[in-house]
């Protein structure tokens, strides 16, 4: 009647780990497949403009809208919207969503008419509006370096003042709007991105069966009389507790990041000061427990350092900030205690810039007395707009660093990576399983 016993519970812990490995990693209830054709009155848009394709249209304004569509009811209430307006294929799929174009030929309503459950989450002109004064002083500037470069004899004085000259008048035409990447279009391309819920994770229910099989194995070690047996069950434990101690870890795991991302992410002011600099910082952590998060906070607070924070990945966050070159070698030294640090200069680029300004104002200056004194008034200013450029290189040169802080959040199976490890133990466990069912029939037979 004890082999009996054994042999049931043997066979509801192999039916448990064989269950385990049945479930699927994820399961996700949300909205399907959708395909949308493009509709006739995107084709219309486009060739009001002469233009057959989005890639020689250039849009007065790009436009990014974000929707999310947890339920069909969602889905069909946001797609019956946007299917009034010019689209192009609209292609959604499960577990995904998808991303298509909308072109508006007036946004005047559009965000107030938008279904509830979609936001803009960026705006902007597509050409760099340039005001009437910013206009009329290309215009000077661009008639001053032509008068300057008709009076140099040098040829290589000529060439460097030919060469602005050209910048010069790219620029106007781009301010005056006759140049552009592409066919201009009065239109704004609006990209809608239709998320649909993330797949949730059967991992629990996984462990949940592997822990049952764990417990059950026990009850077989105590029951079993044989030794064989209870090496058998104690194989079986070991494989529970594998996988279930696993799941445990990642837990723990998991929730000291949630911690950790908290203090990381309250450091953010998004007003913080960005300044360019030839001098890169990058100090890389791993985020392993909140006090390693903590300690990082302590660290910017100390140096007084303001910074930016934002997802830079799955698994990476990223701060921006200034720090003042001066306290670079006291801040490496103390970066020792959160990570490690990486120094990069770029000054050759920097000083590249200073040598142009420079050489065109010695330029400017030996012909200056040679050009009209209307000419002369306005390349007097641009020898003091290019003094000034040089002075922000210097100091961007030798008074400040940019600061780039990445960190690393720690590895955690995926539910792929679970249910191939549930797979893998089952195996193992199903053959010792099936080994002690039959040596206990076996047994049964030669006792009768």
């Amino acid at each position: 009647m004890k082999h009996d016993k054994t042999i049931f519970i043997c066979i509801v812990v192999l039916l448990f780990m064989v269950l385990a490995t049945a479930i699927p990693p994820e399961r996700y209830s949300g909205p399907g497949d959708r395909f949308i054709p493009t509709n006739g009155e995107f084709n219309e848009v486009l060739r009001s403009f002469n233009t057959t394709s989005l890639w020689n249209c250039t849009p007065r304004a790009l436009m990014t809208v974000e929707c999310r569509a947890y339920t069909n009811d969602e889905l069909n209430g946001t797609l019956s919207f946007f299917e009034s307006l010019p689209h192009n294929n609209i292609a959604l799929y499960a577990w995904d969503g998808g991303s298509f174009n909308v072109l508006l030929t007036n946004e005047t309503g559009f965000e107030k008419r938008l279904p509830r459950n979609c936001i803009i989450t960026d705006y902007k002109e597509t050409r760099v509006a340039f005001s009437r004064e910013e206009q009329e002083k290309l215009r000077r500037e661009l008639q001053a370096f032509k008068e300057l470069e008709s009076v140099i004899q040098d040829p290589e004085e000529r060439a460097v003042i030919h060469n602005k000259t050209v910048d010069l008048t790219i620029t106007l035409e781009y301010a005056l709007g006759l140049r552009s990447k592409g066919k201009p279009c009065n239109i704004t391309l609006a990209t809608v991105n239709i998320n649909y819920p993330k797949p949730e994770s059967n991992v629990p229910f996984m462990a949940l069966l592997w822990a049952g099989a764990g417990v059950l194995a026990l009850v077989g070690v105590i029951l079993s009389r044989s030794r064989d047996k209870k090496l058998v069950f104690g194989a079986l434990i070991a494989l529970s507790i594998i996988f279930v101690g696993t799941y445990v870890h990642d837990s723990w795991v998991q929730w000291n990041s949630e911690k950790a991302i908290s203090i990381i992410e309250a450091l953010n002011q998004s007003n913080a000061t960005l300044k360019d600099s030839s001098n890169l910082v990058f100090l890389h952590v791993t985020l392993n427990d909140p006090e390693k998060a903590r300690k990082l906070a302590e660290l910017l607070k100390e140096f007084n350092v303001s910074v930016r924070v934002r997802r830079d990945g799955p698994k990476t966050l990223r701060l921006d900030g200034t720090l003042p070159l001066r306290e670079l070698g006291a801040f490496k030294n103390a970066s020792g205690r959160v990570g490690y640090l990486l120094v990069d200069n770029e000054s050759h680029f920097y000083e590249e810039f200073i040598r142009k300004y420079e050489l065109e104002d010695k330029i400017i200056e030996e012909y200056l007395n040679e050009v009209s004194p209307e000419s002369r008034e306005v390349l007097r200013e641009v020898i003091r707009e290019n003094q000034q450029a040089i002075k922000n290189l210097r100091t961007a040169m030798y008074d400040r660093a940019q600061l780039v802080i990445l960190v690393y959040l720690p590895y955690t199976a995926s539910p792929e990576a679970y249910h191939d490890l549930s797979s893998k133990l089952a195996f193992v466990g199903v053959f010792l399983g099936l080994g002690c069912i039959l040596t206990s029939i076996t047994g049964d037979e030669r006792n009768r």
